[in-house]
C-alpha cells in the first residue's frame, strides 16, 4: 500500500474516502504522464516507490538512483502535500523532504529508475548476464547502459579494488569491454585486470559526459580508455553494483564523475575492429598475388634461356670474350699514372 497525505484536520469517514479517491486519481494521472515520458526517453521501466510509516517492519525499498527522475507528492511529516506535484532529476535534491535515515514517514514519491537499477533483477527466474547490458547491438544503442564492475583483488592497504567498466557490443562472438586508462598497461605486471582477461586490446580518446547526464556530451572534455575482447571464461566475473569504484573513468573539471559518451565510444570501437579485420585479411591477398607474379616470371625466364649444350657453349664463349677484354685492358697502362702505383692498385683488387 502507498501512504497518501490526508489533511490533518478532522474528517468524516466519507470525507476521508473522498480525499483518498482524489489522491489515488492524481497519482494515476502522474503515473500515466511518467509512462509517456518513459516511452519517449526509451528508458527501461518505471516503478512506484512505497513509503513506510515509522517502525514498519517491512524492508524499505530504494527510492531513486542518482540517474533517475522522481516525482514527489507529499513530504514525510504529512503536514504538506504538493499540488501540482514536484519533479526532481536527482534524489539528493528532495531527500530531506522524503526521508530521515531509514524513516520515510508519510512521504509519497514516484521514481523512474535507470536501466542499471534493474539490471540485476531477475526475469522469470533467470538472472540477467553481461550480454544483457550491452550499449549497442542490432538496431539499438543505449547511451544509459549499465555500468559494469570488476573485482580485481585487494590493494596494499587491504581494500578491495573495483574497476569501472562499460560493455559496448559483441565482436566475433565475444564482448567488448571498455575500462579506464589507469586499469590497463602494456606491461602485464602493471595491469589492474587479471592476465588474459582481455585480448585484441586497443585504446581511444573519446568525448566525455557527466555521470548524471550521460545522454549529452561535455564540450572539450575527453577521456582515454582501453577496450578489448573479454575472454569467455571471465564473462561471469563481470558484475553490476552500486558500489563506488576505486578505479573510475575520471572526473570533469568541476569534480563531477565523468564517463565516456557511449555513442562516441561505440563508434571508435566499431572503427577499430572493422579496420583490424580488413587489415588481417590483406597478407593472404598479397601472398597470392606475389606467388602468381613469381610463377609468371619463372615461366618467362624458362622460355628465354637456351637449354642443353648450346647454353654451355654460349656461356663458354661469353666468358672467353670477357677474359680477353680484361687482359687487353690490363696490358694497356693508364695515362698519367705511375706504373708502380698502378700495379699496387691492381694487386689490391
Amino acid at each position: 500500500p502507498i501512504s497518501l497525505f490526508l489533511p490533518p484536520h478532522f474528517m468524516s469517514l466519507a470525507g476521508r474516502l473522498s480525499a483518498l479517491e482524489r489522491e489515488v486519481a492524481e497519482l494515476r494521472r502522474v503515473v500515466e504522464r511518467l509512462s509517456l515520458l518513459l516511452e519517449e526517453s526509451e528508458a527501461s521501466q518505471y516503478s512506484v516507490v512505497q513509503s513506510q510509516s515509522p517502525g514498519a517492519s517491512a524492508q524499505v525499498p530504494r527510492l531513486l538512483s542518482p540517474l533517475a527522475a522522481g516525482v514527489l507528492l507529499a513530504e514525510r511529516s504529512g503536514c504538506e502535500d504538493f499540488n501540482p506535484v514536484r519533479v526532481y532529476s536527482r534524489f539528493a535534491d528532495c531527500k530531506a523532504l522524503v526521508k530521515v535515515g531509514s524513516d520515510l514517514g508519510d512521504s509519497v514519491c514516484v521514481g523512474l529508475p535507470s536501466r542499471g537499477d534493474v539490471i540485476a533483477e531477475t526475469v522469470d527466474g533467470d538472472p540477467l548476464t553481461a550480454r544483457d547490458a550491452l550499449a549497442a547491438g542490432d538496431g539499438f544503442e543505449d547511451a544509459l547502459c549499465p555500468l559494469a564492475v570488476l573485482r580485481c583483488g585487494v590493494d596494499d592497504a587491504g581494500q578491495e579494488v573495483l574497476v569501472q567498466g562499460l560493455l559496448l557490443k559483441e565482436v566475433e562472438g565475444r564482448l567488448v569491454l571498455a575500462i579506464p586508462a589507469s586499469a590497463w598497461h602494456k606491461k602485464v605486471n602493471r595491469r589492474t585486470l587479471p592476465k588474459g582477461f582481455m585480448t585484441k586490446v586497443g585504446a581511444a580518446e573519446v568525448l566525455a559526459c557527466a555521470a548524471s547526464s550521460r545522454s549529452v556530451p561535455e564540450d572539450d572534455a575527453v577521456l582515454r580508455v582501453w577496450f578489448g575482447l573479454v575472454e569467455p571464461s571471465y564473462e561471469a566475473a563481470i558484475e553490476f553494483s552500486d558500489e563506488a569504484p576505486s578505479v573510475a573513468f575520471g572526473a570533469l573539471e568541476n569534480g563531477e564523475a565523468a564517463l565516456p559518451f557511449v555513442p562516441a565510444l561505440v563508434a571508435a570501437v566499431s572503427d577499430h575492429y572493422t579496420f583490424a579485420s580488413a587489415e588481417s585479411g590483406q597478407p593472404a591477398v598479397h601472398k597470392d598475388a606475389l606467388s602468381a607474379r613469381l610463377d609468371r616470371l619463372e615461366r618467362l625466364l624458362g622460355a628465354a634461356i637456351p637449354s642443353g649444350s648450346q647454353a654451355g657453349r654460349a656461356g663458354a664463349k661469353a666468358k672467353a670474350k670477357v677474359s680477353a677484354k680484361a687482359a687487353a685492358r690490363a696490358a694497356v697502362p693508364a695515362p698519367s699514372v705511375d706504373p708502380a702505383v698502378l700495379l699496387a692498385a691492381r694487386a689490391a683488387g
